[in-house]
């Protein structure tokens, strides 16, 4: 396994503080929320994000291995075929911006665009995915969807073991394994045990993106992660908070999981 941490967790003025920390504890990714970098239109700017992944890879050992927050300030919903359509013209744009970045991982959690209207269901969201899936492949990154519970507004793909029964069904498409929803709908670990290959990428994170804490439960994914032979990456997820909290949390994950 690797480790590396999402970009949220910080204000972008400790970048460099950040990422000397993150390269003492272990870490060799980083996951970025596109508009970190560029908060207008982020994906116009696949020639600045080749440039920017390049320089982090030289001055810092880190390559940029997700992204999240990938729909941030869209309003559309997948469920509405036109609006489908815009979403999907718009990760198109994405997922170019991504291979500029190395080719990459794409958290797929945005809760707003995928509210389930009244009398839809789960299939009514393949075609969706499929297209997408397809796109992230054909520019040599992967989609990964994660489930997002209740608390944060959707009733699409509220638990883990809903996130693989979807994912199983929608070629290319993987599985961002959130252990925020672990914690929050109160599940164990053997929707994961039984579905090793569908896991695209690990969010180590808490209800409300609150601080990690320690838990016994860390170890035991860590132990069945092993088991299974994965070997992509562990990420950090916290919302901003202090240099000093970031050391420790990564201190720790990187005593669980490298």
């Amino acid at each position: 396994m690797r480790l590396s941490c999402s970009n949220i967790a910080w204000q972008q003025d400790q970048d460099e503080t950040v990422y000397q920390l993150m390269t003492e504890t272990g870490c060799t990714g980083l996951e970025i929320a596109p508009t970190r970098f560029f908060p207008v239109r982020p994906y116009d700017c696949a020639e600045q994000m080749r440039k920017k992944s390049a320089e982090l890879r030289e001055d810092h050992g880190l390559r940029i291995v997700s992204m999240q927050s990938i729909l941030y300030g869209r309003t559309e919903c997948l469920f509405e075929p036109d609006q489908a359509e815009l979403l999907l013209d718009y990760l198109e744009q994405a997922f170019a911006f991504g291979e500029a970045a190395g080719g990459c991982n794409f958290v797929f959690g945005c809760p707003r665009n995928r509210i389930m209207p009244d009398g839809c269901t789960e299939k009514d969201a393949f075609s969706f995915f499929e297209r997408a899936a397809e796109s992230a492949g054909k520019h040599g990154c992967v989609l990964s969807l994660e489930a997002n519970p209740p608390m944060y507004g959707t009733n699409f793909i509220n638990t883990t073991r809903e996130a693989f029964s979807f994912a199983r069904r929608i070629p290319g498409l993987k599985v961002n394994l959130d252990f925020g929803t672990i914690v929050n709908q109160c599940e164990t670990l053997k929707t994961v045990a039984a579905n090793p290959d569908l896991i695209g990428h690990v969010h180590i994170s808490e209800p409300g993106l609150v601080p990690v804490i320690r838990r016994q439960e860390h170890t035991e994914l860590a132990d069945l992660l092993r088991e299974q032979n994965y070997d992509g990456y562990v990420s950090v997820e916290m919302k901003q908070t202090d240099t000093e909290t970031l050391r420790s949390v990564l201190s720790y994950v990187s005593e669980v999981f490298l």
